[in-house]
């Protein structure tokens, strides 16, 4: 499940984690950590983290 889940956001698709859009253009994924980390482009997701069990895959 989760190595779905990385594989559509590696391919530009957008996730939901707990109700928050999370897509490339404004999130990176940690391997160590195995989150979504915002990469600081949205001041609004500055200090968010997701963790990957928290996020689907948008249908």
């Amino acid at each position: 499940m989760k190595k779905e889940t990385l594989n559509a956001f590696l391919q530009g698709e957008s996730l939901i984690c707990k109700d928050v859009n999370v897509s490339k253009e404004y999130f990176n994924f940690e391997h160590g950590t195995q989150s979504f980390i915002s990469n600081g482009k949205n001041k609004q997701f500055k200090a968010y983290v997701f963790d990957i069990r928290d996020c689907k895959v948008e249908k």
